[in-house]
């Protein structure tokens, strides 16, 4: 995987992590206490441990590798175009 597909990918996935976020406080707010204390402790095990924890860490890790490489290609080009335009005057 080029490391553009990689950042494509992390990004999107993160994107859906916050819309899992948004589901599982909803969820909360509809908890019954304490008739649903079996339920609370399933959706914080779920989205603390495996999203937060294990799934969001994942991508961010790989975001900060291919963070500098993405900057590296955008200033390239205008590097190149400022040092052509310096030459220039």
């Amino acid at each position: 995987m080029t490391f553009r597909s990689s950042f494509a990918v992390d990004l999107a996935d993160l994107w859906e992590i916050g819309r899992y976020h948004e589901e599982y406080l909803n969820s909360f707010l509809k908890l019954k206490f304490p008739r649903d204390l079996d339920r609370l402790e399933s959706l914080l095990i779920n989205w603390i441990e495996v999203q937060l924890l294990v799934h969001c860490q994942w991508h961010l890790r790989s975001l900060r590798k291919v963070t500098p490489k993405i900057i590296r290609r955008i200033r390239l080009p205008y590097a190149r175009k400022r040092a052509t335009t310096a030459r220039a005057t």
